[in-house]
């Protein structure tokens, strides 16, 4: 079965000049996988949103690939259900007063766990109605699918208990994919010993642990540069929005403008290792960490926790290093290994390829939506 597909995003998408979230790249994934497959496909924004968004990061000029498409909120809705076959919403967040019309089939994707998410951020009436908003988008769900494996059990659960939605299949777990990057790049020469370590992306409420002044401590009383970009706290609190930059910043921690996603990867890509650690919570063990595969896609090794999908993966391809506990003892006694076995460094930085063949490539993680694409068989009613 072929068809024409919209991949409802809220952000600016990578190619665009501008940073990309984590809901961009998987919709640039997803599109890439579906048109390898002769899918004709668009990721669809409203253009109200990416406006606020270029005021809110000062982005000078936007590009807009011909399969990017803005429409302006009176628009939106109506178009995404008289244009397409198939609508893909990777959550609900810009889905709230979404109604299928008739012809269009609906694709709703676990991308993370947001009612986790939010348990942990709003209050007992926020999560009520958050709870409401989201069913109302599942309940119009055709196909379901997720990121990851450990999000494919959650949203079997989900539907069984909260949606009241048949699961006439297995949930697939379309991972979080995205291209390889093209260029090979490799960590500019540094004093020996020491270590070039990359920390992408802002805090979240439910990605605690090692932080900024911990960071700030490593660089000063160990040989290792950490490249940031736009490390500080995003405010997801009630009705606070606003990103909070941190104070503290010294030799060894050098913070990058948050700039557009290529920008993004090359400085990922540049270091000798990326850092994606964090203390367990629900959240946590549910999510399928973008930073990490922004990292592996780049070539660049992860350190991460072995409590993650993520962290066994890693651990099986050595693609990087797994942490046991979150601390910043445990950081430092490997990264003084690291330091003293470059060969180590080398070896799982050249793993990272076959990590991408197997869990990044788009080709390969779009294949069970692909199937049920083609032979009309959906897995709810």
């Amino acid at each position: 079965m072929s068809g024409r597909i919209a991949i409802s995003c809220n952000t600016m998408i990578p190619g665009s000049g501008g940073p990309s979230s984590a809901h961009a790249l998987r919709a640039a994934g997803l599109r890439e996988g579906l048109v390898a497959e002769g899918f004709d496909v668009e990721i669809v924004s409203p253009a109200v949103s990416i406006r606020a968004q270029l005021d809110r990061w000062n982005t000078p000029r936007l590009s807009i690939p011909q399969y990017w498409r803005l429409l302006e909120d009176e628009k939106y809705f109506h178009r995404l259900n008289n244009d397409y076959d198939f609508v893909v919403f990777p959550n609900w967040s810009n889905a709230l007063e979404y109604t299928k019309g008739e012809k269009v089939r609906l694709i709703y994707d676990f991308f993370s766990a947001t009612m986790v998410e939010h348990a942990i951020i709003s209050n007992s009436d926020e999560l009520t109605k958050k709870k409401a908003d989201k069913l109302k988008i599942i309940a119009q769900a055709d196909i379901v699918i997720a990121n990851g494996q450990v999000q494919a059990d959650y949203a079997t659960q989900f539907l069984s208990k909260e949606a009241e939605r048949t699961v006439t299949g297995p949930i697939p777990a379309v991972r979080l994919s995205t291209q390889r990057l093209q260029k090979e790049i490799s960590p500019p020469p540094h004093p020996s010993g020491r270590l070039r370590l990359f920390v992408g992306g802002f805090h979240q409420a439910w990605t605690t642990g090692i932080g900024v002044p911990e960071l700030v401590r490593l660089a000063a009383s160990y040989p290792v540069d950490i490249h940031a970009i736009g490390l500080g706290q995003h405010l997801h609190l009630r009705d606070l929005s606003r990103v909070q930059r941190l104070p503290g910043e010294g030799e060894g921690l050098v913070r990058h403008q948050v700039s557009s996603f290529e920008n993004y990867r090359f400085l990922n890509g540049s270091c000798d290792a990326a850092l994606d650690v964090f203390t367990p919570n629900a959240e946590r063990r549910i999510s399928y960490s973008t930073r990490a595969i922004s990292a592996l896609s780049c070539g660049c090794p992860v350190i991460t926790m072995a409590f993650t999908e993520i962290g066994e993966l890693v651990r099986q391809t050595g693609a990087g290093w797994v942490l046991e506990e979150c601390s910043i003892d445990a950081l430092r006694e490997l990264l003084v290994r690291l330091a003293h076995n470059p060969d180590e460094i080398s070896a799982a930085r050249e793993k990272t390829a076959d990590f991408w063949a197997r869990y990044i490539d788009p080709k390969v993680q779009i294949a069970p939506l692909v199937k049920m694409l083609k032979s009309g068989e959906f897995n709810v009613r």
